[in-house]
């Protein structure tokens, strides 16, 4: 609601514009426009007829008046102290430091100056506005414990779904079938060379003598090259480098793989 200079009792050095009250809550000036469109927070215009925001009573309503329900990501203030979405999200209920529901002035004579941030213990007005842009530390730290004790309770739950429907396995079981799998794949590739490179060497052998060369001539070249040994070893080293990236990755990074 947007109230007259006749219709509140606020001087002009407590009214603030559009970037020092967002600002002051540690938020975009587009959520103080969203705010004032939904009805969460009044205008007070001053001397000059221009819509201002006080600097107690705007943050009173702006955070009585939050829709928990709503609440994702943390406002700048809450950012720069550490927050992040989830425990924007946690704190959202909260009650901040006294920030009671201020009920909006009727008029300039009738209406008393506001009660609240300014009667709050330990503040002294001097030293410029109350910070309400965080709740106070013991909640808020409750409060985020028992969002992680919530989401923590629900992972658990979700697990002994799982166990139950048989698709969870013990992790110890799963370690052990996975090392005698490994080790059983490790001996087949060791023995992928000898037993591969005879067949390589024939190979080649076959080519070279439908190339027309004799074959007497062939066997020889192959024998004085060692090419069964060149191909075998050639085999070797490649199947130890696959082993060796294999086995030099935790077992938890080759399951998520």
């Amino acid at each position: 609601m947007r109230y007259k200079r006749t219709e509140h009792p606020y001087p002009d050095h407590e009214l603030l514009g559009y970037r020092p009250v967002a600002e002051l809550l540690g938020v975009s000036k587009t959520t103080i426009e969203r705010a004032l469109a939904s009805g969460r927070i009044d205008q007070f215009e001053d001397s000059k007829g221009i819509p201002r925001f006080h600097q107690v009573v705007t943050p009173q309503q702006f955070h009585a008046n939050k829709v928990a329900s709503k609440v994702s990501t943390p406002t700048r203030g809450q950012a720069a102290a550490g927050m992040d979405g989830l425990s924007a999200q946690a704190v959202a209920h909260l009650p901040l430091t006294n920030p009671g529901t201020v009920p909006a002035p009727k008029s300039r004579t009738k209406q008393a100056r506001p009660q609240g941030p300014a009667s709050a213990v330990g503040w002294n007005p001097s030293k410029g506005p109350l910070d309400l842009t965080t709740a106070e530390e013991g909640k808020r730290e409750l409060a985020i414990s028992r969002a992680e004790k919530e989401r923590f309770q629900g992972r658990l739950i979700q697990l002994k779904v799982m166990e139950k429907e048989g698709t969870l396995l013990d992790k110890s079981i799963f370690y052990q079938k996975a090392y005698t799998l490994g080790s059983s794949i490790k001996d087949k590739l060791n023995g992928l060379p000898s037993q591969t490179a005879p067949q390589v060497v024939a190979a080649i052998e076959e080519v070279l003598v439908d190339s027309g060369i004799p074959v007497t001539q062939v066997r020889e070249l192959l024998a004085k090259a060692n090419m069964e040994h060149t191909v075998r070893e050639q085999f070797r080293l490649g199947v130890t480098r696959a082993l060796r990236d294999l086995t030099s990755k935790p077992m938890e990074e080759l399951i998520r793989e």
